[in-house]
């Protein structure tokens, strides 16, 4: 368990979708484009070094696609495999 909940796939992937749709929405960046760049940059390094520390694959693939729908601005909920 995480701190802060737990690490469902559905949550994480909700997780870093959002955080990339707020960014492109926000007015608070002057280039949201560099700025959810550099977002999913630095998400992509945590969801590496999180995967290889707990060997959370399924968690890992999930938070990636997050970060691949928030890029394309995909919003709704979204069906998520269970294994």
């Amino acid at each position: 368990i995480a701190p802060g909940g737990t690490r469902h796939p559905e949550r994480l992937y909700y997780m870093y979708r959002n955080k990339l749709l707020m960014i492109r929405k926000s007015r608070y960046f002057p280039r949201p484009g560099l700025a959810a760049s550099l977002c999913v940059l630095m998400s992509a390094v945590r969801i590496l070094v999180s995967a290889l520390a707990t060997g959370g694959v399924g968690e890992a693939a999930a938070s990636f696609r997050g970060l691949r729908d928030g890029m394309r601005g995909r919003t709704g909920a979204v069906a998520l495999s269970r294994p």
